[in-house]
């Protein structure tokens, strides 16, 4: 999921080595030019010139490039986590939680920086690498001498990097908490917005807690990191006296080869800068790395650019059968479910809370699989085909959720059919206009279960799933859904499948399944000349 294209990467690798060539250059030109201290008329005007514009406008051409590499890597990459969602399940992604996934996305951000970091890397790499073949050629005592005194350096300085590691992923998950705790404020509002108790403990025992925490975590990891600097720029320094004071005193560099040894030294200084400065940097995209490898792995997904969407044959509905249903959810089980719904049926659910009436509207919905047993449509197996059978569906659950923009294959603008459904829900006093942004918006809770059936009914599906549909809607309306939209629904040959409380109305149903402890206790046929049958359950 997380890698650089090897096109992509050999580009890289031969932009650094021609830009390493080209500065190596003009490093050999500066320095064969102050060891032969001939300023003019050398010969050399020309080269170092020519070696400096070269070098310039590669870089120009090749950062615009590792620039496109670097948007096309992240944004491709927050392509591919997304579409990567609609695979997970229901249960995975409760379990994953919303806040979680925001993270996530957060720590692919950070890889837009990831093509210039290798890109730096291995420029300043061969660099190092080169002036260091560059010290041998001068003297190899001096040499050894000054590479493994950057050993020490550079081992202190990772050492010391690689302990901030656990504290960077602290930081990252203290993040990931604060936002769930933004998250509550959001959606939980109003209920915080009446209560002080619960504004006091959300601020001083979560928020501001995990704020201080983060904050110190982070000051640490900042001053960690400005004291890492630090010795990396005084052990230069010291090297650089060690060069001056010490090889010569000892005899292993002589005093004609002290200024080249300064120069290289002064050219590999840059590079050395560069890697110590990208620490950070290292250390971020190591630890979202592994917390986007950890995301990928607990929804156990292949989540790739070139996946291919699935294909699914058209179907129809005549009757959909469960078979010796089971579905187990942590300590609930729902089943064995026995059932059979034929085309043109109206079929309420009832039951207490917690009786399995909403786990079995996702096990219908293709949501939930089963545990154990089967679910048929015209006697085929619908886990062969879940995409054709889910077409088939327009549910609206009692969370029902109005999505920002249109992604369904019909237009609500110069809708005839659109229109006749606003004065059918009686919206049209409130929707004024065609436009798609006009049902879009902030309803109320009814309304906006209203807004959904519309939808749903543009929708143009044989089966329409409702969850506890009418519960939002005020008497006036309840009565018209039950008295007046099913038998209009019936007419249009829908097979409607709605969770209810509402007693008064089960003789518009033509069955009532009601559910107690995750089993269908009654199945009962609704005899329309007599209200009999319904006054047991």
């Amino acid at each position: 999921m997380i890698k650089i294209k090897k096109t992509n990467f050999f580009f890289l690798i031969i932009y650094s080595l021609a830009n390493t060539f080209l500065t190596l250059g003009i490093l050999y030109i500066v320095n064969k030019t102050v060891a032969n201290k001939e300023l003019v008329n050398n010969g050399l005007a020309i080269p170092f010139f020519s070696f400096i514009i070269f070098s310039y406008l590669l870089n120009i051409f090749f950062q615009k490039k590792i620039i496109r590499i670097s948007y096309d890597f992240v944004y491709d990459s927050e392509i591919n986590i997304t579409n990567s969602l609609k695979d997970i399940t229901l249960i995975r992604l409760n379990s994953l939680g919303t806040e979680r996934i925001h993270g996530i996305l957060e720590d692919i951000r950070v890889f837009i920086f990831l093509p210039g970091v290798i890109t730096n890397t291995l420029n300043s790499l061969l660099l190092i690498l080169l002036c260091i073949g560059y010290l041998f050629s001068l003297s190899i005592m001096g040499a050894v001498v000054i590479v493994l005194l950057i050993s020490i350096i550079s081992y202190l300085y990772f050492s010391m990097s690689k302990k901030l590691s656990a504290q960077l992923l602290d930081l990252r998950n203290s993040n990931d908490d604060f936002n769930k705790f933004t998250q509550d404020i959001l959606q939980g509002f109003k209920e915080l917005k009446i209560s002080a108790a619960r504004q006091y403990n959300l601020s001083h025992n979560f928020i501001i807690p995990n704020r201080n925490d983060a904050k110190e975590t982070d000051i640490y990891i900042s001053n960690s990191f400005s004291a890492i600097n630090v010795l990396s720029q005084y052990g230069l320094y010291f090297i650089f006296g060690v060069i001056l004071f010490v090889l010569p005193f000892i005899g292993i560099v002589s005093i004609d080869k002290v200024v080249s040894f300064i120069v290289i030294l002064l050219f590999m200084s840059g590079p050395i800068n560069r890697i110590i400065t990208m620490q950070n940097l290292y250390m971020r995209i190591g630890v979202s790395q592994k917390r986007i490898r950890k995301f990928l792995k607990e929804v156990d997904i292949s989540a790739t650019s070139d996946k291919q969407p699935a294909v699914s044959s058209p179907l129809s509905f005549n009757i959909l059968e469960f078979s010796h249903c089971v579905f187990d959810y942590d300590s609930f089980t729902l089943g064995p479910i026995n059932l059979t719904i034929k085309k043109g049926e109206v079929i309420f659910i009832v039951g207490g809370n917690g009786s399995g009436k909403s786990t079995f509207i996702n096990l219908l919905t293709g949501l939930y699989t089963p545990s154990t047993g089967k679910v048929y449509l015209n006697g085929g197996d619908i886990s062969n085909n879940i995409e054709g059978y889910q077409n088939l569906l327009s549910t609206i659950f009692t969370d029902n959720y109005i999505f920002s923009q249109n992604y369904d294959n019909y237009q609500i603008k110069k809708n005839a059919k659109y229109i006749e459904y606003l004065k059918m829900m009686e919206m049209d006093s409130i929707i004024k206009n065609d436009d798609d942004s006009s049902v879009r918006r902030k309803f109320s809770k009814g309304q906006s279960k209203r807004i959904s059936m519309i939808l749903a009914l543009l929708e143009e599906k044989p089966l329409l799933i409702l969850d506890e549909w009418a519960a939002d809607q005020d008497p006036h309306f309840r009565k018209y859904f039950y008295e007046n939209l099913i038998p209009f629904l019936r007419q249009q040959g829908k097979t409607i499948i709605a969770v209810t409380h509402d007693d008064k109305y089960f003789k518009h149903a033509d069955r009532i399944l009601k559910f107690e402890y995750g089993k269908i206790i009654q199945d009962i046929a609704v005899e329309k000349e007599e209200d009999s049958a319904i006054v047991n359950i």
